[in-house]
């Protein structure tokens, strides 16, 4: 059962269609909602839901009302939306690759509007780079879509000038959330590093890395002592950037949080990215957990584990442990 627009247009005019997919078999329902620009694009936006919930399971009744009355509004902005010409969109219009916000709220309420680079090169990772509009200057910025994020780390390590200045956090619908940041300037070419830009640590040798590593540790322990302690959580060589005058910036604050309140996230990656013993999806990250990491940047040859892939686990008294 499908809501929407059938009509086909010529692949080569590309124009905001939504469709609203029913999902039905038996006495479950659920939805799911797509897009077409320049290509389909197809989001499940409700769980299946059963209609023969038992009378006490008040949530699952909450939950069908509220999808249904959603769902009602729906198709009313719809049937409003397509009583009108169809909007058309320019093939080459970079909104068609890129998410809905046009603007984001700073933290003194202020809403600044933004338009998109027309190249953004890491889409894949929902990372997207802008200009401001209606400022003189025109500043740029960077734009981070994630689920989980702890802006109280990046702006600890951003006050002492290690990570980019965090400009707002801003909740979306869906679970989603907006995270908005000065742009860096990185050098991605070859040898000789552009004057003033940032390089990864990736790319950097694990001798040239020796000067750096006492200003590194002296950041992630004064962040596991800020308030009550939080912990980074992914210390991977990729998530540093280093400026030629060995001045390091963090980021990627995704897995960050609270010491002693903070997750694995699903899917931990053990097989091509060295992790601590006890590093598995759904476990505590703890601060001992960042050291090691930054054990694994200066000292690799000090991991004389066997590579990931190899090990095996084992579950004991309801913890997940390696052997």
């Amino acid at each position: 059962m499908m809501g929407g627009v059938a009509n086909f247009l010529p692949l080569e005019i590309s124009t905001i269609l939504t469709l609203r997919t029913a999902i039905v078999f038996g006495a479950c329902i659920g939805f799911s909602g797509s897009v077409f620009t320049e290509k389909v694009q197809s989001d499940v936006l409700v769980p299946i839901i059963p209609l023969f919930w038992h009378s006490t399971d008040l949530r699952m009744q909450v939950m069908a009302a509220r999808t249904f009355g959603a769902l009602k509004i729906a198709v009313e902005k719809l049937t409003k939306l397509y009583s009108h010409p169809i909007p058309t969109l320019e093939p080459e219009d970079p909104y068609l690759k890129c998410p809905y916000p046009r603007s984001y709220t700073n933290s003194t309420g202020f809403i600044q509007e933004f338009s998109y680079d027309e190249t953004q090169i890491l889409r894949d990772r929902l990372i997207f780079f802008r200009e401001t509009v209606g400022d003189a200057a025109g500043s740029k910025i960077c734009m981070k879509f994630v689920r989980h994020y702890s802006p109280q780390a990046h702006e600890f390590c951003a006050s002492k000038g290690n990570a980019p200045k965090l400009i707002a956090y801003n909740s979306l619908p869906g679970g989603w959330n907006l995270v908005v940041m000065d742009a860096l300037d990185i050098d991605n070419d070859c040898f000789p590093q552009r004057p003033g830009s940032y390089r990864l640590l990736s790319e950097i040798s694990v001798l040239d890395r020796q000067p750096l590593k006492e200003t590194i540790t002296s950041l992630i322990r004064e962040l596991h002592n800020h308030n009550d302690g939080y912990v980074h959580g992914d210390l991977r060589d990729t998530n540093f950037v280093v400026r030629d005058d060995k001045h390091f910036m963090l980021l990627d604050f995704d897995w960050a949080g609270p010491i002693q309140q903070t997750h694995y996230p699903m899917y931990v990656n053990r097989k091509d990215i060295r992790q601590p013993d006890s590093a598995w999806d759904g476990q505590k990250i703890v601060a001992e957990h960042d050291l090691d990491m930054l054990n694994y940047l200066f000292h690799p040859e000090q991991d004389v584990r066997e590579p990931a892939a190899k090990r095996r686990r084992i579950f004991s008294e309801g913890s997940l442990m390696v052997i």
